[in-house]
C-alpha cells in the first residue's frame, strides 16, 4: 500500500511514541534556533544599510 508515493508502515514501527516526541522536538529546536539566528542576521543587516543611508 502506498501514500504519496511512499509505502506505508505494515506495522507500529520501530520507535515508541515518547521516542517520536523527543525527536521531533530536538529537530523543532535546531529549526527554531536557525530561523531566530536568520532574523536577527537580517535585522542587523537592515540596521546597517538604514544606517549608511545617514
Amino acid at each position: 500500500m502506498r501514500f504519496n508515493e511512499r509505502e506505508i508502515l505494515q506495522n507500529a514501527g520501530k520507535i515508541s511514541k515518547e521516542l517520536a516526541e523527543k525527536k521531533a522536538l530536538q529537530q523543532y529546536e535546531l529549526y527554531n534556533q536557525r530561523r531566530v539566528q536568520r532574523a536577527d542576521e537580517e535585522a542587523a543587516m537592515q540596521i546597517k544599510e538604514l544606517e549608511e543611508l545617514k
